[in-house]
């Protein structure tokens, strides 16, 4: 598994999505997104919504796995859409909120992504000022050939942007008397002047 530090972009007016969506479990079952990312391609296709090698795939993730049970699971497999697009059957249409995420870049093959996720909020997250955000991480994927074949066992290399919904930590206004201190929390907490902005 290899990776780069976050980045962090401000999402503003988000094209929409198109998507094809799935409940129960999906860990690690390649097979499965290929089926969603097939249906949702062979709607897409012969309404010219898809360029080869350009068409960004994303996969939202609409649940905590830690809080809900795998047959409850939803994810989402989409593709950007101009704004007037019709949908219709097993396509729906929608929109990622606006906001600022923290944006890592990963190379993985199929049995890393758990690895992946858990070093964005195990390792990086708690370290960086942020906290997460109330909004939907997702995982995008750029350049791909939507009719490539997608096989666990060959090895192949998946090149993903993990995208976690951030908001900076929050900061406390010191306010202290007859008192020095190299740390403005340990100055708060000594004292007990705290105001959140």
């Amino acid at each position: 598994m290899t990776t780069t530090e976050p980045e962090y972009a401000r999402r503003i007016n988000r094209s929409p999505l198109a998507y094809v969506r799935h409940t129960g479990p999906y860990f690690g079952d390649e097979r499965l997104f290929q089926r969603l990312f097939g249906e949702l391609y062979r709607w897409a296709g012969p309404r010219d919504l898809v360029v080869r090698g350009v068409t960004e795939e994303i996969i939202i993730y609409h649940d905590e796995p830690e809080t809900v049970a795998r047959e409850k699971l939803c994810a989402s497999c989409c593709i950007p859409v101009p704004a007037d697009t019709e949908t219709a059957g097993q396509v729906g249409l929608m929109t990622l909120a606006a906001g600022r995420y923290a944006q890592a870049r990963f190379r993985l093959d199929a049995t890393q992504f758990g690895a992946a996720w858990n070093w964005v909020f195990g390792e990086w997250l708690p370290q960086s000022g942020y906290q997460p955000d109330d909004r939907l991480c997702y995982e995008r994927y750029q350049h791909h050939e939507p009719t490539e074949e997608l096989d666990g066992t060959t090895g192949r290399a998946f090149v993903v942007d993990i995208c976690v919904p951030v908001k900076p930590l929050p900061r406390c206004r010191v306010v202290v008397s007859n008192a020095r201190c190299a740390s403005p929390l340990a100055a708060c907490a000594r004292s007990g002047s705290m105001t959140l902005f």
